[in-house]
């Protein structure tokens, strides 16, 4: 087991000041890069008043969050990037998730670590800061790039768990897709391959590398470290334009009615092809949230 500064108060550098080349960094739970000051902004239940909660050392401040909260519930106004490139907010009341209920965290993991929990209807998208993620970041075409997401699902009647691209048509965005009979990850201009369908009520932790070239071209998915579906095939012309906002628990604009249902706590996306580091980034998740 790692010497993880989020478990043991150990010396060492957050996850992004070791492993360059994130584009968009989310965590309910920890800090991910030194020099990020919020974590999140909530909304309590009782009267909407919202606040802004930071961190304590490394870890999300539960002192400032639960004391905000008393014995209300609260929600997820906004996620902050701790990279700097796009918030994920949702201004619907009825569509944030939720971190505490009735006063107590809610929390997923043997860590026990906070989670946000998503229902049929809740989501976060980077509208209100950026709509044109795929363009802002270089993810369009044929690049390269590599997400890790700390996620469980409650039901197998929905699951997107994230994504971006112009329409929310398959073949025209990015993103990962799972209704509990498949588990589809798409990209532009490319076929969409199947992987292995995570089971319910399981955290797991789920990479995604895309390699440089043709969509699809060496491209990888791994659960809790072990490899669940690969391809090299390729089809079509990439024609994302990166025109619509970077989801979290929706896939692309189209999507609605595949909500994810269930929990997220982290989600971080390189600009690249983080093979070579693949598995000591997922060794510091791991070790944060106590996935396998």
């Amino acid at each position: 087991m790692l010497l993880n500064p989020y478990r043991f108060g150990a010396s060492a550098l957050p996850l992004l000041d070791t492993y360059s080349g994130a584009v968009a960094a989310y965590s309910t739970a920890r800090k991910l890069k030194a020099t990020a000051t919020n974590c999140m902004r909530v909304r309590r239940s009782s009267d909407n008043a919202q606040t802004d909660i930071g961190f304590s050392g490394y870890a999300l401040d539960l002192s400032a969050l639960l004391t905000h909260a008393g014995s209300a519930s609260e929600a997820v106004v906004t996620l902050y990037d701790q990279v700097g490139t796009a918030n994920l907010g949702n201004s619907t009341s009825g569509n944030q998730p939720l971190i505490v209920s009735s006063g107590s965290l809610l929390t997923v993991g043997t860590e026990g670590k906070a989670c946000a929990v998503l229902d049929s209807t809740d989501y976060l998208d980077s509208s209100a800061s950026q709509s044109s993620f795929g363009t802002a970041v270089s993810l369009t075409g044929n690049a390269a790039w590599s997400a890790f997401i700390v996620h469980k699902k409650t039901t197998n009647t929905a699951g997107s768990l994230f994504g971006w691209g112009n329409t929310g048509v398959a073949l025209n965005a990015c993103g990962y897709l799972d209704d509990g009979s498949s588990a589809t990850v798409a990209f532009a201009g490319g076929n969409p391959f199947v992987t292995t369908v995570p089971s319910n009520n399981t955290l797991y932790l789920t990479t995604i590398i895309k390699a440089a070239g043709a969509i699809n071209t060496s491209t990888s998915v791994y659960r809790n470290g072990s490899s669940v579906a690969s391809t090299g095939h390729s089809t079509g012309t990439p024609n994302i334009d990166g025109a619509y906002p970077l989801y979290l628990g929706r896939w692309a604009t189209n999507y609605a009615s595949n909500s994810l249902q269930g929990s997220v706590q982290e989600f971080i996306i390189f600009a690249g092809d983080k093979s070579a580091d693949r598995a000591a980034i997922e060794a510091d998740i791991n070790d944060c949230y106590g996935i396998w």
